[in-house]
């Protein structure tokens, strides 16, 4: 799924659902594979008895936490995290080793704002350089002060509403 957030846009209600629809086929279909097994003496053979164990294999393996895939599988890892929380959106803003990072911002029916850019790190001070279109909460200049992010306008700082850390699901 985190691989379909870089597409931005509706993809993720899509994907979503398709793989609700999915996941609740082969559901039914195991039901009533079951039901036949049970009823029907011609369908008790070893294909049908693979079939379920197959089936029962592959969703237990799915929610082995070993086996999950995440936004730091196959990136650099993040060295600060950050998260806006607001009343019909969750932003979450990676800082990755590498230099880069990324703004991942799903708002209403998981409506996906994808931005990604480089930043440098300066004592307090990020200095974030987007690749493409800016989002309003973040600026060029980031401050970091206590738990939180904020915008350099001039001599004031302007607060973003990013705290440090894993988001905490306030919304």
């Amino acid at each position: 799924m985190y691989f379909w957030v870089r597409v931005a846009g509706g993809i993720f209600l899509a994907t979503g659902l398709l793989e609700l629809v999915c996941f609740f086929t082969i559901v039914i279909g195991t039901i009533i594979l079951i039901i036949r097994i049970i009823r029907l003496r011609d369908w008790k053979n070893v294909k049908n008895y693979l079939t379920i164990a197959l089936i029962l294999f592959v969703l237990t393996a799915l929610n082995m936490r070993q086996l999950q895939a995440n936004e730091n599988t196959l990136q650099s890892t993040v060295i600060i995290r950050a998260c806006y929380e607001g009343t019909m959106n969750t932003s979450h803003l990676y800082f990755r080793k590498n230099g880069t990072f990324e703004d991942i911002n799903i708002g209403w029916f998981a409506f996906v704002h994808y931005r990604k850019g480089t930043w440098r790190q300066c004592k307090d001070t990020l200095f974030l350089e987007f690749a493409g279109e800016k989002p309003r909460l973040l600026d060029n200049k980031m401050i970091i002060k206590g738990d939180n992010l904020y915008k350099k306008q001039g001599d004031t700082l302007v607060p973003t509403y990013y705290y440090l850390g894993y988001c905490k699901g306030r919304n």
